[in-house]
């Protein structure tokens, strides 16, 4: 967490309101983003959260991030435009619920739990992290590898023109007389 990228909330105070809360980056604000998820460029990046009190010392924080980004293709490094659009939730509570709850919890779905201490809740963090998670972790771009002096001699084909060149029934079928 950098204190640029922060945006603290008081859970219960937030909750009480019932108002959505926005956070909107700047320029600067989207740089120190990219950087923090390995992001060529960051244009935008708005995040939403409704806090809901689901009982004492629980909250629920429903999120949803808007995203224009820019990665590194990575097979040929060029860039690759992506717009992330994603809904979440994260639940907060406090250690003695949370150990309680664990300790009575069965095998089953465990949803997305953040142990809450006294200190605000940076939800400029919870929604970087999500940000990250949303990504696409191999991206990749059409075109040909700037190989140097190789030239023509490599360039990017589609995985299904691989298996049909590699194919030995493809060869032979190259060999049969029409």
């Amino acid at each position: 967490m950098t204190l640029e990228t922060s945006f603290l909330v008081d859970l219960a105070s937030a909750a009480k309101s019932n108002k959505t809360l926005r956070f909107s980056a700047n320029a600067n604000l989207c740089q120190a983003v990219a950087k923090r998820i390995d992001a060529l460029e960051v244009m935008e990046f708005i995040t939403t959260f409704v806090v809901h009190k689901k009982g004492s010392g629980v909250y629920l924080v429903e999120g949803h991030i808007i995203a224009r980004l820019t990665q590194a293709c990575v097979r040929t490094l060029n860039p690759v435009f992506a717009t992330i659009d994603e809904k979440y939730e994260v639940t907060f509570m406090r250690e003695d619920i949370f150990t309680e709850r664990m300790a009575r919890e069965e095998e089953g779905e465990i949803e997305d739990i953040e142990i809450l201490g006294n200190e605000p809740v940076d939800l400029g963090e919870i929604a970087i992290q999500y940000l990250s998670l949303s990504m696409d972790p191999f991206p990749t771009s059409d075109g040909e590898i700037d190989v140097g002096n190789l030239g023509d001699k490599v360039s990017i084909i589609s995985e299904e023109a691989f298996r049909e060149k590699s194919s030995p029934f493809a060869q032979l079928k190259k060999t049969r007389k029409k």
